[in-house]
């Protein structure tokens, strides 16, 4: 049996920062701590986490932590996301990345769409949506033209019917993906600023930017090619709607892998009606097995705080291929 059926708790102490090395600015590696066994062999091979936006890695250890716990025999990466890689063009992001996926790829891990990859990716906010989109995108990119794939060959456009309900991968979504609009981008934007006097008084600069985008053509004659000169990429309202249709792709994404959707109504970042947007997108895209965890009560990227055994028995259950 798994140690899962003991579900974690939400601790992370010294244990967790000793378990991982960086990879670059934006990637930690942490590898297994389990010698392979019957038991391990049924778990993930690799568990991507793929953090909010500046997120603080005292945080991200609580998860990491209930990973271990699970599946000690998975090795685990850590992709950090941060205001100032938001900005960045996807050539500069993907430098970034590039550790990870050399990490992947000595792994035998070359695409997310090999079913036979075993590989648990878990998204956290529009932060790790983001990073996770540009991560496979640079995967599908750097696919090794005599890459040991395994037996299923495959093409650019499908992917493999998985071998068996643990041969992965699945995937995790806690409170994304979103959908942009002022409060939203002014709240992400804004949450580090501790001073809630300071924090008020950027409403003003916010909102004027706000306006000055909606004017007709001013971010294509003017704050795009601004941006474009320092090296930037001008975040566009479609560039979260090209986010959410690119984790429908099944140039990039397999239809046929699980996928469960944490989120809750009282989340201000990214409200329930974006996610349960792109939920309906995806069961008309043809995503397979949907599971959708609404919550009453719970903040942004909190439903792990608040409820751990019901959080970890839901992504056990969907690793295991436990599906309602």
């Amino acid at each position: 049996m798994f140690r899962s059926c003991t579900y974690p708790t939400m601790n992370a102490g010294k244990e967790a920062t000793s378990r991982f090395t960086p990879m670059g600015s934006h990637a930690l590696l942490s590898v297994a701590s389990a010698a392979p066994s019957r038991n391990t062999s049924l778990g993930p091979k690799v568990i991507l986490v793929f953090s909010w936006l500046d997120a603080e890695l005292k945080h991200i250890y609580k998860y990491t932590e209930g990973y271990h716990a699970l599946y000690p025999g998975a090795d685990q990466i850590i992709v950090r996301s941060d205001q100032k890689s938001f900005w960045y063009p996807e050539f500069l992001m993907g430098r970034t990345l590039k550790p990870v996926v050399d990490a992947l790829h000595a792994r035998g891990i070359y695409s997310l769409r090999d079913s036979s990859s075993r590989v648990l990716v878990h998204s956290m906010s529009n932060g790790g949506c983001f990073q996770l989109v540009t991560l496979t995108k640079l995967l599908e990119k750097h696919v090794p033209s005599s890459s040991p794939s395994g037996d299923c060959g495959l093409s650019p456009s499908d992917s493999c019917e998985s071998t068996s309900p643990t041969s992965g991968p699945s995937f995790v979504f806690d409170s994304c993906p979103g959908l942009p609009s002022f409060n939203v981008m002014y709240l992400a934007l804004s949450i580090r600023i501790k001073n809630l006097w300071l924090r008020k008084a950027t409403y003003i600069p916010f909102g004027l930017t706000h306006y000055l985008v909606k004017l007709p053509y001013l971010d294509a004659i003017i704050l795009g090619p601004l941006f474009n000169l320092f090296g930037y990429q001008y975040p566009r309202v479609q560039y979260f709607e090209q986010m959410r249709m690119q984790l429908l792709d099944p140039k990039l994404f397999p239809l046929d892998a699980p996928r469960v959707f944490f989120y809750s109504t009282l989340d201000e970042l990214v409200p329930a009606k974006d996610v349960e947007s792109h939920i309906e997108d995806a069961k008309k895209a043809g995503v397979k097995t949907i599971i959708a965890k609404r919550n009453e009560q719970c903040t942004h990227v909190n439903h792990m705080r608040m409820d751990p055994k019901t959080y970890w028995a839901t992504i056990h259950k969907l690793w295991m291929g436990e599906h309602p």
